[in-house]
Formats: C-alpha cells, structure tokens, sequence
C-alpha cells in the first residue's frame, strides 16, 4: 500500500505503511518538548515549595498557640488552687497585689504551694510572658439572687467574696503579636 503525505515543502512518497511514519519528528521539536516540559516542572516545583513553606509557617503557628493555651490553663489551675487553699484567698486573692491593670502579677511555686508575685512572668527566654489580674466585682443587690454588674452600676454592691481573674498570655509567633485571655471569677468559699 502506497500514501502519500504532504507537508510544506514538497510531496514524499512512502510505500512501507507503518505507525511511525504518522510520528516523524521534524528536526529541533524534541529541544521544544523539554524546554515546555522543564517550565511545566519548575512551574509545580516553586507551587509545592510555597505550600510547603505555608504548611511549616501554619504548624509553628498552632504549636505556639498550644503552648499559650497550656500557659493559660497552667494559672487557671493556679487560681483555683488559691481559691481553696487555707491561706491563698487571704494572702492573695482578696488582697490588691495584683489589682494594677498594668502591672498584675504572675504565680510563683513556693515548696508546696504557689503565691503571686508583681509583675508578668517570662517564659521560654521572654518568648512569652503571662500575667494574672485580680479585679473586685459588684453585684446588683446583697442576697440571691444577684447579678454581677459593672462597677459603676446604680446600688452596685461590692462582693468580698468574688474576684475576676483576668489571664493573658502574649508571645510573638515571628509575624506578628499574639494574646489570648481567659476571664473567670474566683469565690471565697470559707465565709
């Protein structure tokens, strides 16, 4: 079986029929391929490392979230251990030690026990510093039932034996500041 093909320049004549004659390549087209091929690679190269660098950035990121979150907890323990220990409501939490909205304070193991010091308490070679705040809170009316209300509340009540605890952990995860808060209330339970 004779075919014919024609390209551009002339009419060549084939009389072997064969799948390979359709797959002739013209001189130079196999550099096209590789080059097209290679920009193709580099093209999937530099996406998957971006993703990789943001997978690595998003890790770090939620590592040091939990860190903070362990931090937070750890002062959250803290309080309620205060709350009701023997002394702790007395020497710490009804005191105005850590009052200051600024300054606050931080626990401070002391042999079995914890007590609070002033100041915010660096942690990991100051990649964060947590920090405890005592507020007073006041109430709508003495008796229950009762709301806490702002402190300039009409006939707010100030009650001794509740205290918001504010706790803020900040860190700099490397882009930018970072805090989290956790606002509880502590009771004294011994009155």
């Amino acid at each position: 079986m004779k075919i014919f093909l024609k390209n551009k320049k002339n009419i060549k004549f084939f009389t072997d029929f064969s799948p390979t004659i359709f797959f002739r390549r013209e001189k130079g087209f196999a550099m096209i391929e590789v080059l097209v091929s290679m920009v193709i690679a580099s093209a999937l190269i530099i996406t998957f490392q971006s993703l990789i660098l943001q997978i690595i950035r998003v890790n770090h990121a939620n590592q040091n979230d939990i860190k903070a979150n362990l931090y937070l907890r750890e002062v959250a323990e803290i309080v309620k251990d205060l709350e009701q220990s023997e002394n702790g409501w007395n020497n710490y939490l009804a005191s105005s030690l850590c009052a200051d909205e600024i300054i606050g304070c931080h626990p401070v193991a002391a042999g079995n026990s914890w007590t609070l010091e002033q100041g915010s308490e660096p942690l990991e070679n100051n990649k964060y510093t947590r920090s405890l705040f005592i507020e007073p809170v006041f109430r709508n009316q003495d008796g229950f039932p009762n709301e806490i209300v702002p402190e300039g509340f009409p006939d707010a009540v100030l009650d001794d034996n509740t205290k918001k605890i504010t706790i803020t952990i900040n860190w700099n995860d490397g882009f930018k500041p970072r805090a989290i808060n956790l606002e509880t209330f502590a009771y004294n339970y011994a009155d």
